[in-house]
């Protein structure tokens, strides 16, 4: 699969919009709240990071890198962000991102559903983690009314959290039902969810 240009706009797109409307602060401000209730600071990691709005919303308050395995992708967050902020290229599956670089936060958005056998990943991502450190993942697990499928693998969130806990504990979970994206989200109890957001600490730190 190839996240080009026509992945993240145009008629072949992943997005109903282009990727470029998620830059407004707005469509952070859940996962901003999240994350202000564990951590206020310190060497974050984006995977999938695409152009780096995530990263922007987040704050100088951290010392920010992002991965994508798209090189279009890290090539356009490096025009848009300049030196602010570090991104390369790689496949988390593949190698260990910044020379093995272990991280206070990791994060990922709506990229676990990407991976046909998620426990390698995970087990990749653990090893970024700073022992008591955060990893912080929102993902769909069941498939969005009007959202396309065809680069989604989806599995019950209790599955989800079974692998999470193989690495990790768990600090908090959210459960929202969304049509086709963030701005229609609607929290609802976990049967009726088709999204998740989740906390975890890695074990190890004290």
């Amino acid at each position: 699969m190839t996240y080009d240009a026509d992945y993240y706009s145009g008629k072949n797109s992943g997005y109903i919009l282009s990727y470029r409307v998620m830059r407004h602060p707005v469509m952070w401000r859940s996962e901003k709240r999240h994350i202000a209730r564990f951590i206020s600071g310190g060497d974050a990691l984006d995977i999938g990071c695409a152009y780096g709005f995530f990263l922007e919303n987040l704050g100088d308050g951290f010392n920010r890198h992002g991965i994508d395995v798209s090189e279009h992708a890290v090539t356009t967050a490096r025009s848009i962000h300049g030196d602010a902020m570090r991104f390369d290229v790689c496949d988390v599956t593949e190698r260990e991102p910044f020379e093995g670089q272990q991280f206070d936060l990791v994060t990922c958005f709506n990229v676990l559903e990407h991976f046909e056998d998620p426990g390698p990943v995970l087990e990749r991502i653990a090893q970024c983690v700073k022992p008591g450190g955060l990893f912080y993942a929102r993902f769909p697990f069941k498939d969005p009314l009007f959202c396309r499928d065809k680069y989604h693998h989806y599995r019950p969130a209790q599955e989800w959290i079974a692998d999470f806990q193989r690495h990790f504990d768990v600090e908090m979970v959210k459960y929202v039902y969304t049509l086709w994206g963030k701005m229609s989200d609607i929290p609802v109890p976990a049967p009726m969810a088709n999204f998740m957001a989740i906390m975890l600490r890695r074990r190890g730190g004290e």
